[in-house]
């Protein structure tokens, strides 16, 4: 055990909310959409990450953490610094030989804020599977852990092995009303191993819903996988589109100062979801005119080509003929295709450095095409047929 150390403060360490975030999750939920937070984080910090992003509202005191039952106290009892707080923590169910046990033989859901004399919750309700979930989800924004969600599996008899798949007569995935069948009204879930998440994730398709799981990590690709959609998102820009907060106990005037004194310090302008919508649509008409160009271009390539293409061939079959080479037709057409591409992919690559863009070179296949379908209906001198190629008849 580490010990004969000196205190010498606390280090904290943030993760700024990007500054678009909110407006998206708006824009989500306008749409009919329901949004909803799986992390490893503990259920207050989640709640709070949760609040400044909109998913959910009202803060601590319009928020229920469903946690194990607490044994009736004869009356309340301040803490004090020896004793712990008589709220148990929202993720403290213990194990015991892959068996889970709650404190009070029971679970409820109780109010995130507590009352500052008795530290105590404003307010506790009785965990009921009777269907009335959805219900309190219109009052509350509902935040569950994974051993607590666990739990309320193993106290409504839900299944969540391989015969978890099978429904009742309502279609709610052979629960009895209780939380796993209402996975849906859940706002937050906090503290979930990657487990807890692909289980998750699993109940909702089986309930019939389309899920969408949006991750940045390891512990997420079990999840990512059994959603409809899985988006992996990358990792490592820092504080990127995030707001910019002075340090407590720091000196903007000095920023001011370094900054003038040429230090470039970052402002981070935020992009609404209307200019994010309307920078993707101008790109968007920027890029089909380019390759709109970019096919007049080619056409005009394919047509001068193809004139070139017969005097290439030519000229190849002439020599190869003069030195005696018995495969001299087929040798022919084969420098002259690959000269053709080559030519241009050239062409193509040098419109692109002059526009200062970069576009993939088509592909040998799909210039065959272009020169099939010319106005002229004359068929090139070298075909595609069967993979393979074969002279003009």
């Amino acid at each position: 055990m580490e010990r004969g150390l000196h205190f010498d403060g606390f280090l904290a360490f943030a993760c700024p909310v990007r500054t678009d975030t909110p407006e998206v999750i708006q824009a989500l939920r306008a749409s009919s959409h329901v949004v909803m937070m799986a992390t490893g984080d503990s259920a207050l910090t989640a709640l709070h990450v949760a609040n400044e992003v909109g998913i959910a509202e009202g803060g601590l005191e319009h928020a229920l953490m469903l946690v194990p039952s607490s044994p009736p106290l004869a009356a309340p009892i301040a803490p004090s610094p020896s004793s712990p707080s008589s709220l148990p923590p929202a993720d403290d169910v213990s194990t015991s030989a892959g068996h889970e046990h709650l404190g009070g033989g029971g679970l409820e859901w109780v109010s995130a804020k507590t009352d500052e004399k008795t530290n105590l919750p404003i307010l506790t309700l009785p965990y009921h599977a009777d269907g009335s979930i959805p219900a309190l989800a219109k009052k509350y924004s509902l935040c569950v852990t994974g051993s607590s969600l666990n739990a309320a599996a193993a106290l409504d008899g839900v299944s969540l092995g391989k015969d978890s798949g099978s429904k009742d007569r309502r279609g709610l995935g052979g629960g009895n009303g209780g939380l796993w069948d209402y996975l849906d009204s859940v706002a937050i879930f906090a503290r979930m191993s990657p487990d807890d998440k692909e289980r998750v994730l699993k109940r909702l398709k089986q309930q019939g819903r389309h899920t969408f799981m949006c991750g940045d990590g390891a512990n997420d690709v079990g999840a990512l996988k059994q959603a409809h959609v899985g988006v992996a998102l990358l990792s490592g820009f820092g504080g990127a589109n995030t707001k910019k907060v002075t340090p407590v106990g720091g000196d903007p005037a000095g920023q001011v100062a370094g900054q003038a004194a040429g230090t470039v310090v970052a402002a981070a302008k935020a992009e609404t979801f209307q200019e994010k919508m309307q920078r993707v649509k101008e790109l968007a008409a920027k890029n089909k005119e380019a390759k709109r160009v970019e096919a007049v271009a080619r056409k005009a390539d394919t047509a001068e080509l193809m004139e070139l293409q017969k005097k290439w061939f030519q000229e190849e079959l002439d020599e190869r003929t003069a030195k005696g080479d018995a495969w001299a037709q087929f040798g022919a057409m084969k420098a002259c295709t690959m000269r053709m591409v080559n030519e241009q992919k050239q062409r193509q690559a040098a419109r692109h450095k002059a526009a200062g863009g970069a576009m993939a070179s088509p592909g040998f296949t799909q210039m065959m095409q272009e020169m099939e379908g010319m106005e002229d209906m004359e068929t090139p001198q070298v075909k595609l047929v069967g993979g393979g190629l074969s002279p003009k008849p």
